[in-house]
C-alpha cells in the first residue's frame, strides 16, 4: 500500500482495487458469547480492503514503528522494532499530511495545519452569495452551494438543493448566476418612485439644514454670553488687590476661555455637515436609473446579493427569476419585452428549467 501510493501513479481506489486482486483480506477474529466468553458463536472480518481502511492504514504511524497510546499521554513513542516501513516512505506515502521525523533519540509526528476555508465556517459564504436569497424551486427552501471534485481534480461549484424527499435539483454557479445578472438587467426603478424619493430627499435635506442654521445660532449666543461674562471678570481684576482672589478669577477666565473654544470647534463642525444637494441627488439618480451599476458593480459578492434581495416582496424560487415571475416590491417595474419572451419559454418548455450535472 505504502510503496503503490509513493510512486504517485495510481488513484487511491486503483491502488485498493490493485490490493484486493492481490488477495487482501481484513484479519478474521473469533466473535465470543457475553454470557460464556469460552464460547466461539462466529467470526468478523476477512473482508476486502475499502478506501476508507486503506486510508486509514496509511495514517497509522504503527507501520513505521511509532506507537501512540494512552499511557504514552498521546505522543509518539518509538517501538521495539523497526516498522514495516521508514519515516521517509511513510511521510511520502502520506504526502505532507503526517509527517514523522527523530531528533536525538526523540520521535515527533507532526499533522498538517488545515487550510483557512476548514477552519472559518460561516453562513455567509462569498462562493455562493445568493444562496439564501433564491429559493429552490421543488421546495421553496433556500438553496445549498458546494463545489463537487471530478476525477481529474478539478472542481464544478453549483447551487443545489435535495430537502423535503424531492428530486436532486442542481444548477451549476455559472449558469445560477447568470439567470440573475440577466434577470437583473431587465428590471428598472420606476420613474414615480425616483420622483417620490427626490422630493422627500430634498425635504429631508431642508429640515437637517434648518436644524443646523438653528444649533449654529444657540451657540453663537452662548459664545456671546462667555464673551461677557469673561470681559466682566477681566474688569474685577483691575479692582481687586487680595492675590488669592486674583488668582481665582484668572482660573474662571481661563476655563470661560477653553468653553468658548470648545463652542467654536462644534460650530465649525456644524458648519462642515453643509453638503452639495444637487451633487447628491445626481448620485442618487444616476444609480436609480442604472441599477444593475449597483447590483452588479460591488466588489464584494455579499453586499450584492443583500442588495438583489431588497427588490422582491418574497424570496423568489429560481424558475421566478428564471421565467420572469417574481413577487416584485412596488418600486421595482420589470421589462415588458423580458417578461413577454420568458412568458413563451414557460408555454414552449413548460416550468421545468435545465438542471445541469457535472
Amino acid at each position: 500500500m505504502f510503496e503503490l501510493r509513493c510512486r504517485g501513479t495510481m488513484t487511491d481506489q486503483q491502488i485498493v482495487d490493485e490490493i484486493n486482486q492481490m488477495g487482501f483480506k481484513t484479519r478474521k477474529r473469533c466473535r465470543r458469547n457475553p454470557q460464556d466468553r469460552t464460547q466461539i458463536v462466529g467470526t468478523v472480518g476477512g473482508r476486502t480492503l475499502t478506501l476508507k481502511y486503506f486510508w486509514k492504514f496509511i495514517e497509522n504511524p504503527t507501520y513505521a514503528g511509532v506507537s501512540i497510546h494512552k499511557w504514552t499521554d498521546k505522543k509518539p513513542v518509538k517501538g521495539q522494532f523497526e516498522g514495516l516501513v521508514s519515516y521517509e516512505t511513510f511521510n511520502q506515502a502520506n504526502r505532507g499530511k503526517l509527517v514523522i521525523s527523530e531528533i536525538n533519540g526523540t520521535v515527533t509526528l507532526e499533522k498538517r495545519k488545515p487550510k483557512d476555508w476548514q477552519l472559518k465556517k460561516s453562513a455567509n459564504n462569498p462562493d455562493y452569495p445568493y444562496r439564501r436569497y433564491v429559493m429552490c424551486p421543488e421546495c421553496g427552501k433556500p438553496f445549498s452551494g458546494s463545489a463537487s471534485r471530478g476525477r481529474l481534480g478539478g472542481k464544478f461549484p453549483a447551487y443545489h438543493c435535495s430537502r423535503g424527499g424531492h428530486k436532486y435539483f442542481r444548477i451549476k454557479k455559472r449558469d445560477f448566476e447568470g439567470t440573475i445578472e440577466n434577470f437583473v438587467k431587465n428590471i428598472k426603478i420606476s420613474k414615480q418612485y425616483i420622483e417620490t424619493l427626490k422630493k422627500d430627499a430634498i425635504a429631508e435635506w431642508k429640515r437637517r439644514m434648518e436644524e443646523t442654521k438653528s444649533d449654529s445660532s444657540e451657540i453663537d449666543n452662548k459664545i456671546e454670553e462667555l464673551q461677557f461674562t469673561m470681559k466682566g471678570l477681566t474688569e474685577k481684576i483691575k479692582v481687586v488687590s487680595v492675590e488669592s482672589v486674583i488668582k481665582s478669577i484668572e482660573l474662571d477666565v481661563i476655563r470661560l476661555e477653553e468653553e468658548i473654544k470648545l463652542l467654536e470647534a462644534e460650530k465649525d463642525k456644524k458648519d462642515s455637515e453643509y453638503i452639495n444637494m444637487e451633487v447628491i441627488m445626481d448620485n442618487i439618480e444616476y444609480f436609480l436609473e442604472h441599477i444593475e451599476d449597483l447590483l452588479l458593480g460591488s466588489s464584494d459578492p455579499l453586499k450584492r446579493a443583500a442588495y438583489f434581495g431588497i427588490l422582491f416582496k418574497q424570496a423568489p424560487t429560481y424558475n421566478d427569476l428564471l421565467f420572469g415571475t417574481p413577487q416584485l416590491e412596488p418600486c421595482i417595474e420589470l421589462n415588458e419585452v423580458f417578461k413577454r419572451t420568458q412568458s413563451l419559454n414557460v408555454d414552449d418548455e413548460g416550468l421545468e428549467p435545465p438542471t445541469s450535472s457535472v
